[in-house]
């Protein structure tokens, strides 16, 4: 881990998410490597309360992973989910 490295909580990114008026839709989590459950790899995807772009047949998203022992930088996508 690079002396640059500073934890960023995940609930501290969703918090600022949903202050932005998108909610969690599903989250998910890898099984842990080590003992805690509190460090493992985890993916939350968010969508917009009251979407305002119309796509034809199509959902935007915003995909936040991320993980708490430092093997990874958290990442932030979006995405278009088709239905």
């Amino acid at each position: 881990m690079s002396s640059k490295y500073t934890f960023i909580p995940t609930e501290r990114v969703l918090a600022g998410l949903m202050s932005a008026g998108f909610v969690a839709v599903d989250a998910r989590q890898t099984q842990a490597r080590s003992a805690s459950p509190l460090h493992a790899r985890h993916i939350v995807r968010l969508r917009r309360r009251f979407e305002t772009v119309q796509l034809k047949g199509s959902i935007p998203e915003v995909v936040f992973l991320n993980s708490h022992d430092g093997t990874s930088a958290y990442l932030m996508l979006v995405w278009i989910c088709n239905h």
